[in-house]
């Protein structure tokens, strides 16, 4: 039994005899194949299943193969697709015109099948070449080696044909030099970027692992095999692309890969390592005071102006700095460095570099682990949420809960929420958290509502984020909750912070009226923290006010704490907007705060934030 082929091969023959004579040697080896009885009929399915290789008659009737392979080339998604002509033994003047207008190659008709097999084969490894060469180095040279026993093959095949009409094979001779000088350019490309001419991600990752061995074969001291990698991101440079275009960018990054050439040191290594992040080899230099002076110049060079077709422009690097021996790390570790290193400048400013250190490294590597296992708790719902009681000032009753997303680690136990929102922020996550807390509380706001039906209704307030809001179907996702009837609008409530209000679109605020109109109460979170709100505050439909911490922990010790509060207070009430007092901790500050006239107040005075079994036990033993 033949081996197993994906391959799709297109033939087009007029001659229907020719065709299943093909398709019965190409299906005994497993390929897949379509047939067209002319040229317009092939172009039309060489577009719509694009084959990987297409054996094209040359004579045919209305358009012939030489007219069929000129209107393939034309098309842009077709273009590519290798083809074989067909033809007999005296049109060798048509073989050599077919090579010409884009043929790859020919089979002689009547069909030999281990000539079609070996022909088809060869010209599909060749399409292949070009997928693997990035990866697999290997791989290319034992390719570039059969396509040479190939040829080899090819010459015997041909031995006849060649005796008969020498003057003429030297065209066909001609051929096959070009195609081995298109696989002496793939072979290129496979290692060196077609736009700077720096050598690429695979040459690093294969020159980075010759280094590796020979330092372990030879068993040199660690004094000899030190490196320092740099690793450099342009600031800016998808302004200027986007902005003006690919063309000037791709200017831009020339001059870039010039200048850094110019001003490395005489034995380095420059590579582009992709987009417009390029990596710098410095060999033999281990000490910390010259990487730093090159870094240093090379971060003062890009700073200068690179003018462009006429444009003057300006951008900014950030540079990570990864020093190793080559005796103790891989590859991946050495990339891996660079990354941290590089991260790590472009968290603290453009135009910054960090020569990572071993703090660093673990701390990266720590943070990383945080954001996988982040991703696994979400994935498994192994975050919880805990619900901290809002109380009235006026008759100290609990009117409902805060929502509080919290993450106990196996191994670390309670993370920092304000650590681990961050790092969902960063990592694309923050939607996920904040979906996971909406459905969460509405689903437990049901439960108790359903179970304390007869007494008074609960609220419980959900955090959403600006992203949050920004996404077009959050009104759907909270419409599904409340199409559920688990429990009235008016007892789910959303909190924005005052700093989401900076942020805010006017697509935010058409949101936040579609969330008010369904009879949600909208609160802002942390106020007085921020600073355009104010302006804004009289235009929103919000209901509740909660006054920072940060007032409320100096209330009985600032008269300028309480002069805020009571302003606060004033502003509220007058817009009708219920205050609550986040971060009550004493009995002296809820005492100040009911005095000024507050509404509501939450904080460790009356409880902590309570896991879903201690909350619902407290509500139980409030109205049973």
């Amino acid at each position: 039994m033949g081996d197993k082929h994906s391959d799709l091969i297109l033939i087009i023959d007029d001659n229907a005899t020719y065709r299943k004579v093909l398709v019965k040697i190409l299906e005994q080896e497993n390929f897949k194949t379509f047939e067209c009885k002319n040229g317009y009929q092939g172009i039309e399915k060489a577009i719509e299943i694009q084959p990987n290789l297409i054996l094209l008659d040359i004579k045919m009737p209305d358009i012939n193969g030489f007219e069929t392979c000129i209107e393939i080339k034309k098309n842009s998604v077709i273009a590519n697709i290798p083809i074989i002509f067909m033809t007999s033994l005296d049109d060798l003047e048509y073989k050599i015109k077919g090579l010409k207008i884009g043929g790859v190659d020919y089979i002689t008709k009547p069909f030999q099948p281990e000539e079609v097999l070996y022909r088809v084969k060869i010209h599909l490894k060749l399409v292949n070449i070009n997928k693997t060469l990035s990866h697999k180095n290997k791989q290319l040279e034992a390719e570039v080696k059969a396509r040479k026993r190939a040829e080899k093959k090819l010459i015997k095949l041909n031995k006849n044909l060649e005796d008969k009409v020498n003057e003429k094979t030297k065209h066909l001779h001609q051929a096959l030099l070009e195609l081995r000088q298109r696989e002496k350019e793939l072979a290129y490309k496979a290692y060196y970027d077609d736009l700077t001419k720096l050598p690429n991600r695979s040459w690093l990752n294969s020159y980075l692992t010759d280094l590796i061995q020979e330092a372990n074969k030879k068993n040199l001291s660690n004094e000899d095999v030190f490196h320092s990698i740099l690793f450099i991101d342009l600031d800016r440079f998808k302004v200027i692309n986007d902005s003006l275009g690919h063309l000037i960018g791709d200017q831009l990054l020339v001059l870039v890969a010039e200048r850094l050439i110019h001003f490395s040191p005489e034995n380095s290594l420059v590579s582009r390592f992709g987009g417009d992040e390029f990596i710098i080899l410095l060999q033999d230099d281990k000490c910390i005071e010259s990487v730093t002076n090159t870094v240093k110049l090379l971060l003062q060079e890009l700073q200068k102006p690179f003018i462009v077709n006429n444009y003057k422009l300006f951008i900014n690097a950030s540079i990570g700095v990864a020093i190793h021996n080559y005796q103790k790390v891989d590859v991946t570790n050495i990339l891996r460095d660079g990354d941290v290193a590089l991260y790590q400048a472009k968290k603290n400013g453009k135009g910054t570099y960090v020569i990572l250190d071993e703090t660093t490294r673990n701390q990266a590597l720590s943070r990383l682990e945080l954001e996988n296992d982040l991703r696994k708790a979400l994935e498994e719902e192994k975050l919880d949420l805990y619900y901290q009681p809002i109380f009235c000032l006026k008759n100290n009753i609990i009117k409902g809960f805060e929502a509080l997303i919290r993450w106990n680690h196996p191994q670390f136990g309670f993370i920092s929420p304000q650590l681990f929102v961050s790092i969902a922020e960063e990592i694309g996550l923050i939607n996920w958290l904040n979906d996971f807390v909406l459905t969460k509380a509405c689903h437990q706001l049901g439960i108790w509502f359903s179970s304390f039906r007869n007494f008074p209704h609960i609220f419980v307030n959900v955090n959403l984020s600006i992203i949050n809001l920004s996404q077009s179907n959050i009104t759907e996702k909270i419409d599904s909750f409340l199409t559920q009837k688990l429990f009235p609008e008016s007892c789910l409530k959303i909190e924005i912070t005052e700093g989401c209000l900076e942020d805010a679109t006017s697509s935010t605020f058409d949101i936040l009226n579609k969330i008010n109109d369904r009879g949600i109460n909208l609160c802002i979170d942390d106020f007085g923290t921020g600073y355009s709100s104010l302006s804004r505050l009289h235009s929103l439909p919000i209901k509740t006010l909660k006054i920072d911490k940060s007032f409320v922990d100096k209330i009985s010790t600032q008269v300028s704490s309480q002069t805020i509060i009571k302003t606060i207070l004033a502003l509220a009430h007058s817009l009708e907007m219920e205050v609550v007092a986040e971060g009550v901790e004493n009995k002296m500050q809820k005492d100040i705060l009911t005095y000024l006239g507050c509404d509501f107040a939450q904080g460790y005075f009356y409880s902590p934030p309570l896991d879903v079994n201690s909350a619902t036990d407290f509500l139980a033993s409030v109205f049973e």
